[in-house]
Order: C-alpha cells, then sequence, then structure tokens
C-alpha cells in the first residue's frame, strides 16, 4: 500500500512548459487583435436604388467604401458625405 503513495512524480518539462506559454500568449495577441480591428470599424448604411445596406468597414473614404462594393456614380445620385469622383 505504501508503494501506491510513493509514485514520483513526473516533472513538467521546461520545454513544453513554454511551448504551452507561447501558444497561450500567441491566442491573446490575436484574440485581442481581432478585439480591436473590431471595435475600430465604422457602420455605414447604403441606400442604393432604395435597397438598404449596412456595412461595417474600415475604410478612410466614401470613394474606397463604394468602390469595395462595387456601386458605380453617377451624375444623377446622391452620396452623403458628398463625393467627387476623380
Amino acid at each position: 500500500m505504501s508503494q501506491m503513495f510513493n509514485r514520483p512524480r513526473t516533472a513538467t518539462h521546461p520545454a513544453s512548459r513554454r511551448a504551452y506559454i507561447a501558444v497561450i500568449l500567441f491566442s491573446a495577441i490575436i484574440l485581442i487583435f481581432f478585439g480591436v480591428s473590431e471595435m475600430t470599424k465604422k457602420e455605414v448604411t447604403v441606400n442604393q436604388d432604395g435597397d438598404v445596406l449596412t456595412v461595417q468597414t474600415h475604410e478612410n473614404t466614401v470613394e474606397e467604401l463604394l468602390t469595395g462594393l462595387d456601386i458605380e456614380i453617377k451624375d444623377q445620385d446622391l452620396v452623403e458625405p458628398s463625393y467627387i469622383p476623380n
């Protein structure tokens, strides 16, 4: 019976502990980056021919947003904030 309680304990290898910590830290950094990325997006509503589309974007200009959505602006279109095509 005493042999059951006197079993040698296995030590965690330092290299595997470092790898475990590295994986945890890497995962935390990725989650933080993703969270910050999602929090900094702007919500924009686009009304194209009566179809309303709300998108989350990191685009800096209306032109970049509309180009990304494959929306072509014509002279008779109303764009707010104002947009002057190049």
